[in-house]
């Protein structure tokens, strides 16, 4: 039988559905070139996606889009940045075969150029070999995860250069018959929701209330 009494306090506590978070997506269209080459290049060559991947946690996502240049352009680096200065760890790449190093500088690496530098930079290489390379039409993605880190803390400050405002950077290599290359930055992002993640702190405060509703029932039932 169901003791009304006991009703009367779980919905203060027990009860409590903790509150949900939309797993956020932000998205990074590269299309702007950084210097003289590449002079074609006017239109989204990549797409960047920065996910909420649970506490702690995001998946980086990087679309080489399809026809978007002449064949056997490929990508050879990918630069970004993330704020504040947390050293992210880098796991699960996909494909893996494609994947080259990983690293991250304060202050930024050498390669880039132009002005651009993120306090903390995060560096991946990816293979440029004709077997393995990041070509047109694929996709790569890797998770990279950090204490107290979210999808927003990798837009949360663009690098500033020679093109102004970039929240990622590609090396796109093999642009003409030449074997040219031109570096290419994304200048600002868009965002969606995604699968709801139970909030840490509503969970801990629906908890909480539990434990306080049912020392609440004690003391009345004596």
């Amino acid at each position: 039988m169901i003791n009304l009494k006991l009703l009367r306090w779980i919905p203060l506590g027990l009860l409590m559905v903790p509150a949900a978070s939309q797993a956020m997506i932000y998205s990074i269209d590269l299309n702007t070139k950084i210097g003289s080459g590449g002079s074609w290049v006017n239109h989204t060559v990549a797409t960047l996606t920065f996910t909420d991947n649970g506490l702690n946690s995001v998946l980086v996502t990087l679309v080489h889009h399809a026809n978007s240049g002449p064949a056997g352009q490929k990508i050879g680096k990918l630069w970004f940045g993330i704020t504040p200065f947390v050293t992210p760890v880098q796991s699960s790449q996909t494909p893996e075969n494609i994947f080259d190093s990983y690293s991250t500088a304060a202050g930024g690496h050498n390669g880039i150029g132009s002005g651009y530098n993120w306090e903390l930079e995060i560096q991946q290489t990816f293979k440029t070999n004709s077997a393995d390379a990041f070509y047109q039409g694929m996709t790569a993605s890797f998770v990279v995860t950090g204490i107290g880190i979210d999808a927003f803390d990798f837009v949360r400050t663009p690098a500033t250069g020679s093109v102004g405002n970039a929240y990622a950077i590609i090396h796109l290599q093999a642009i003409d018959s030449q074997d040219n290359s031109v570096k290419v930055a994304g200048g600002g992002y868009q965002t969606s929701g995604g699968d709801p993640v139970p909030e840490p702190a509503s969970m801990a405060m629906a908890t909480f209330m539990g434990v306080v509703a049912l020392s609440r029932f004690r003391k009345k039932s004596k």
